[in-house]
């Protein structure tokens, strides 16, 4: 038999009345959806890790387990995630998320971590079902209800400008206007 022991001096022990501080995560984003009447949650991660790859990594995503909270996750090529990490943020996709609703019919989404983006990015929380397109940094929390029958493919994540496409032409355009005729 093995018998370890730790000890510590008195002298090096220290007490305080300051609260411990985690160190903020960065490029990591928690996206929790909230049923406001069973008050239940389903928590979503998307972090950046440049060792990651598109696809599933069994060091750092996880798969989804559904629950008795309304279902929200992460979708890539058919594979749904709990934790999600990706290589690096690209302005020119968008992170699809499902969401099925539980018994209830009244929900909210709260983001956290935007600010903690690096570089910093805008971050926009896209709502298909709705039309609507709310900007996260400015205001992370989205309220919304949800009927039986919905979509599954509800939500997108989507980063850096909206509706800007970064494309570079090799050749000059030009436009004529005729009447009502452009060419």
């Amino acid at each position: 038999n093995v018998t370890n022991s730790l000890t510590i001096p008195i002298a090096d022990r220290t007490h305080s009345t300051t609260s411990w501080y985690k160190d903020k995560q960065v490029n990591k984003l928690m996206l929790i959806v909230h049923d406001t009447q069973g008050n239940t949650a389903q928590e979503s991660i998307i972090q950046i890790n440049r060792n990651a790859t598109e696809g599933f990594d069994p060091a750092f995503d996880s798969h989804f387990l559904k629950g008795f909270a309304p279902q929200f996750y992460s979708v890539i090529d058919g594979v749904e995630y709990s934790t999600n990490t990706l290589p690096e943020l690209t302005a020119l996709s968008d992170i699809p998320f499902n969401f099925i609703k539980n018994q209830s019919s009244d929900y909210y989404i709260n983001v956290e971590g935007v600010d903690n983006l690096e570089p910093g990015e805008k971050v926009y929380l896209i709502d298909y079902k709705t039309s609507t397109t709310q900007l996260l940094n400015s205001n992370p929390v989205y309220y919304f209800t949800a009927q039986e029958g919905d979509a599954a493919a509800r939500f997108a994540l989507h980063f850096g400008a909206l509706g800007v496409n970064n494309n570079h032409f090799s050749e000059n355009i030009t436009l004529l206007a005729s009447g009502n005729d452009i060419i």
